[in-house]
């Protein structure tokens, strides 16, 4: 019982932390793709 709620533990801390960093990333970039859309728009 205690080895598989590790697992367990360890896969649910796992995507938390996937998905807070995800939400994380996606807040730093929300404003990033309209500055740097015509710019990389541009160098293509």
């Amino acid at each position: 019982m205690n080895g598989t709620s590790t697992w367990f533990w360890n896969l649910l801390w796992l995507a938390a932390g996937g998905y807070a960093v995800y939400i994380g990333y996606k807040k730093v970039t929300a404003p990033a793709p309209g500055l740097l859309t015509p710019v990389i728009g541009g160098r293509r």
